[in-house]
């Protein structure tokens, strides 16, 4: 399914076509998100259910609700924070999560969904530790990227995390 971003400093549009509307032809929705700094869409994928998962990374304040509310987070200062988020097929916001550490950043860059729902987020953190649900990963050396990859249930939730790097030496 195709999905794509028009990437803005301070904002985004959002943009999806739904399974069933590809053959067609058929326009998708669109949608703006809003930050006050860099709002980085590194990955998105339409689901069978019209679902839209967008994951990437964002400094400052993100507000992730592309309607009339607000759900603003906001990432550590001096420091990029990664997401992930699910929209529905009317655009409406089912969760957004976030994760990164003050003084270091963490990249969302890339996701797949499985079959069922299931979405897959890589990335890389200079963080120290990164904790995803309740795994907490832990960086191989200082001063080093480390690479981590998780998979989420269609709520939201960290079924596991894996990190891998080095001392850096």
């Amino acid at each position: 399914p195709a999905a794509s971003a028009d990437v803005n400093y301070g904002g985004l549009v959002v943009s999806s076509i739904a399974a069933s509307n590809v053959d067609d032809d058929v326009p998708g929705s669109a949608f703006q998100l809003e930050g006050t700094d860099y709002l980085n869409i590194t990955g998105m994928q339409v689901t069978s259910d019209g679902s839209l998962y967008v994951t990437g990374w964002f400094t400052a304040t993100a507000d992730f609700d592309p309607g009339p509310g607000s759900v603003a987070l906001t990432s550590p200062l001096n420091s990029s924070s990664g997401f992930i988020a699910r929209y529905s097929p009317s655009q409406e916001l089912l969760w957004v999560r976030q994760f990164g550490a003050t003084g270091s950043n963490t990249f969302s860059q890339s996701l797949a969904v499985d079959s069922t729902g299931n979405p897959y987020i890589a990335g890389n953190t200079s963080s120290l530790t990164l904790t995803l649900g309740s795994t907490v990963l832990t960086n191989q050396g200082l001063n080093t990227n480390d690479a981590f990859a998780a998979k989420l249930d269609g709520n939201g939730n960290f079924i596991w995390a894996r990190s891998w790097g080095s001392t850096g030496s």
